[in-house]
């Protein structure tokens, strides 16, 4: 009996000694700086969950409410303004004219002619009356130049 209590002694003091100290809070140490970053990532995950449901609940909710218009702001047009347009796209989206556009009560406002060729640098474009019709037509530079 008297061996197995000198060895508990020496195991004792084995374990008393100070480099078993230094290992032993190192690990404790090390353990605890895992569990801090595990805690940081599970914070940051749910953060991120959190934006994400935020950000897919506005985009249904403005989905379901439409776009609102700008007060003061003209809506976007297909093609009309543009200058490679074809002449049917013309015909039938940028001419109106300016009695039926007031006329008619319609809340989208047009443009009057003027303001339609100032769109355009100055003389490359005239307002012509085809066939009872007003019509934007351009003109080619190549003819115009004498």
């Amino acid at each position: 009996m008297k061996n197995n209590f000198d060895d508990l002694k020496l195991v004792n003091t084995a374990l008393a000694d100070q480099s078993w100290e230094a290992y032993s809070a190192q690990l404790r140490n090390e353990g605890l700086a895992r569990l801090r970053a595990k805690r940081l990532n599970r914070r940051l995950i749910s953060y991120a969950q959190f934006a994400a449901i935020l950000t897919i609940s506005a985009v249904v909710l403005w989905n379901f409410n439409g776009p609102r218009a700008v007060p003061g702001s003209q809506p976007l047009r297909a093609a009309s303004s543009a200058p490679n347009s074809s002449r049917a796209d013309l015909h039938s989206n940028a001419l109106r004219a300016e009695d039926s556009s007031r006329s008619s009560g319609n809340s989208t406002p047009y443009i009057t002619e003027e303001e339609m060729l100032a769109m355009f640098p100055k003389g490359t474009c005239v307002v012509a009356e085809v066939n009872g019709q007003k019509e934007l037509v351009f003109l080619d530079q190549k003819s115009l130049s004498f």
